[in-house]
């Protein structure tokens, strides 16, 4: 079953140090909390020196307790899938990737075995990630992906500054997909998208 820590990992990686792009809807971000995620995980108003000052320690608890356990990501399967689906939380909100994933299922199994898509990730969306093929799922939550970023920029202008950072991300992770399921190719390693591009995709 899947990891947190090469997940979180990879995460960090991506998300890189204090940013306080002023096109990025989040706002100010460090490790990729946001200053409104720190307020809510704090239980109070957290400051912009809170955020440049968060620590790895308390940024893995977050992103252990709001996405990686909301998407119950220790039971999936392909760690590839999982860190898939974590990244895209982290980028574009647990709800938003929940319904892709749900989504992306729905187009690949019989009528009779299909998720509804609310976002929920429970039981039965993992069993039905859990049931498909890692590549073709993977393939198919990129694409989704893909799209979801290129309308993202159409609908909001702002945003077309991250647009190349999060293409490169979509594409670094369906290469850790497709290696997984092919193990004689060696991945892409993880690169920074974030000290280059940033940005929050949520909708």
């Amino acid at each position: 079953m899947a990891r947190f820590e090469p997940a979180l990992a990879a995460v960090l990686l991506r998300e890189g140090g204090f940013v306080n792009h002023p096109a990025d809807r989040g706002g100010a971000t460090n490790m990729g909390i946001t200053l409104a995620t720190l307020s809510q995980f704090r239980g109070r108003t957290a400051s912009v020196a809170d955020v440049q000052s968060l620590k790895r320690e308390e940024a893995s608890r977050i992103y252990r307790r709001n996405y990686w356990d909301a998407l119950k990501l220790d039971d999936i399967a392909s760690q590839a899938l999982a860190e898939m689906l974590f990244d895209q939380a982290v980028n574009a909100g647990v709800r938003a990737a929940a319904r892709r994933a749900q989504a992306c299922v729905n187009r690949l199994v019989p009528a009779n075995q299909k998720l509804v898509e609310d976002g929920q990730f429970g039981s039965k969306s993992v069993a039905a990630v859990n049931q498909l093929p890692a590549r073709e799922l993977a393939l198919a939550f990129v694409k989704a992906t893909q799209l979801a970023y290129a309308e993202m920029v159409v609908a909001r202008g702002t945003q077309a500054v991250f647009l190349v950072g999060w293409l490169r991300r979509s594409h670094e992770l369906l290469d850790q997909a497709l290696s997984e399921s092919a193990p004689a190719r060696a991945a892409a390693p993880a690169t920074s998208t974030r000290r280059r591009a940033g940005g929050r995709a949520a909708a």
